[in-house]
């Protein structure tokens, strides 16, 4: 079923949504055969389901051209969250809320008519669940306090109840975020106090109780759906407030589809004031720098992993649509040259830049110039100097940058088509370096001195860009010279590999136990213990966790 399809926009729209929502309760209720022995859990994945129906609906109703134009403060949610909805399926978030939240908060959240009891009744957050990324609750509860010649006492009558729901995505675990509600409670002090939450714990006869709703484990691909359990369980338990001063980060859009998910998820009014001030997925995705998803070229079809060198370098085709096309990066660069597509050689595939330096190679040796394309330049391809493209369509550095400048419309001028290189210029290729003019030039340059001043100073016969590919080919002659032919080192064996558990488990420096490993450089056995230093804390962090 595509639960985007069908835009509850009327009466007979909705009633189509209750009847797919309890197919869709029972296609899942197969796949799950213990969920069948507890009815409270059967209805808190109907609830839920009810209510993520909402916020899939949204992308059907507002497409990505209109979702594009509306402002910050039109927009319930933000485009991070607006692709999830449109690009996942139903019956995979649903699998993803009931696998994420604890057994306790179902049964609890699934109740005809749960109190506020039944909500501080769910499980304290244990020393193993702060180590993890959490969705949590805070019941606060603020009693009356009686001043006394001994001081400030409270008594027993509740003054107020609040509900808040947050998450921590926090490395170092969500029981981080924990401890900072508890301290606010206890000092009556934080540095949040604006915070409506921690506005209400700094108060006099307010505690905190924080129970657990949902665990994640510090897994990347995760981190999307935790914001948007946080906005499930405050639609759920109606924690979101401030409806009548409706501001930046609370606009009214947030308000209408909140109402919505509180209608279709069915979920009965819970005691207690809310605390929350905005809506989850409003305010972002929390520790999201990429989506975590594979897209491909839609030229040459690369695949495009997430945190990769090809994801980083390849950009949309339309730079306005997020949801849109990509080109890797050498696609995109050849587009920007030219403006058209980057087309395959004859056998159908595309050539990389190393294919088309074998193809150069091949074409050098057979007598043709290693030289800028452009005739009336002709300089010589070097190590060190900046050339772009190959063959005849080779350019040094200043005629690319040349011809990338005027090929832009608004720089366009009348027959242009090469750069002519001044006859100082030419003049200055055929000098003949002695070895005190290359010191001369690389001191002055470690000195800080710019190409212009050291042409003015001590080289007036040349000009500065001649001085900047000079030193571009000492710094490639430098860097090769230093480079040096090893043997492969053959893979780690058993004994080697014991050796560095060893020496991990007792703290042993790589400098003590280099002697012992004759074949292996100092550094490769700093990297092999790091790895298997990684490797043994997450052993101990699974065992610790009971996994």
């Amino acid at each position: 079923m595509d639960a985007t399809r069908v835009p509850p926009n009327s009466a007979q729209d909705k009633k189509f949504w209750e009847q797919e929502t309890q197919e869709m309760t029972s296609s899942l209720l197969q796949h799950d055969l213990t969920i069948t022995s507890d009815m409270n859990v059967i209805r808190f994945q109907k609830r839920i389901t009810g209510a993520l129906s909402v916020l899939m609906d949204y992308p059907t109703r507002v497409p990505y051209p209109e979702f594009e134009k509306l402002s910050r403060e039109e927009q319930p949610m933000v485009t991070q969250f607006y692709t999830l909805m449109r690009t996942t399926n139903l019956q995979v978030l649903v699998d993803v809320v009931m696998q994420a939240t604890l057994s306790h908060v179902k049964h609890t959240l699934g109740m005809e008519q749960p109190t506020f009891e039944d909500l501080l009744a769910m499980p304290l957050p244990t020393e193993a669940d702060k180590k993890l990324w959490l969705v949590y609750f805070d019941g606060t509860e603020r009693r009356d306090v009686i001043e006394i010649q001994e001081g400030a006492h409270e008594s027993g009558t509740i003054v107020r109840r609040g509900k808040y729901v947050g998450s921590s995505v926090d490395n170092r675990g969500g029981g981080v975020r924990l401890a900072k509600h508890e301290r606010a409670a206890v000092s009556k002090q934080s540095s949040e106090k604006k915070q409506r939450h921690h506005e209400e714990l700094c108060r006099p006869g307010c505690k905190a109780n924080l129970r657990v709703l949902a665990i994640f484990h510090h897994n990347v691909v995760e981190r999307p759906y935790i914001g948007l359990l946080e906005t499930l369980f405050v639609a759920l338990l109606g924690t979101f407030v401030r409806r009548e001063r409706p501001r930046t980060h609370n606009p009214a859009c947030c308000y209408e589809l909140y109402d919505e998910m509180r209608e279709r998820s069915d979920m009965p009014v819970i005691e207690g004031d809310g605390l929350n001030g905005a809506l989850p997925i409003h305010q972002g995705m929390t520790a999201i720098k990429h989506a975590d998803q594979t897209f491909y070229c839609t030229v040459c079809g690369q695949e495009l992993r997430p945190y990769s060198k090809a994801r980083n370098a390849c950009r949309l085709v339309d730079r306005g649509n997020p949801l849109g096309s990509r080109r890797c990066g050498p696609c995109h660069t050849a587009f920007s040259k030219d403006g058209k597509e980057r087309t395959p050689g004859p056998d159908g595939k595309f050539r990389s830049s190393g294919g088309m330096r074998k193809q150069h190679q091949a074409w050098v040796a057979e007598g043709n110039a290693d030289v800028c394309g452009n005739a009336a330049c002709a300089a010589l391809r070097q190590p060190g100097a900046n050339f772009s493209g190959w063959m005849e369509n080779a350019r040094c550095g200043d005629c690319y940058a040349y011809l990338s400048y005027y090929k832009q419309s608004e720089n366009s001028i009348a027959g242009v088509q090469e750069r002519q290189p001044s006859e100082k210029e030419l003049l200055a290729r055929k000098h003949i370096w002695t070895v005190e003019e290359d010191e001369l030039l690389k001191a002055q340059c470690e000195l800080g001195m710019g190409y212009g001043t050291i042409a003015r100073d001590y080289f007036p016969d040349m000009p500065a860009q001649t001085l900047r590919i000079r030193m571009g080919i000492l710094k490639a002659s430098r860097k090769l010279s230093r480079q040096t032919t090893k043997p492969k080192a053959p893979p780690w064996n058993d004994e080697e590999v014991k050796l560095l558990q060893d020496a991990v488990e007792n703290k042993t420096k790589p400098k003590s136990i280099e002697h012992l490993l004759p074949q292996r450089s100092i550094s490769a056995i700093h990297v092999k213990m790091g790895e298997l230093r990684k490797k043994a804390q997450k052993e101990t962090e699974f065992d610790s966790l009971g996994v």
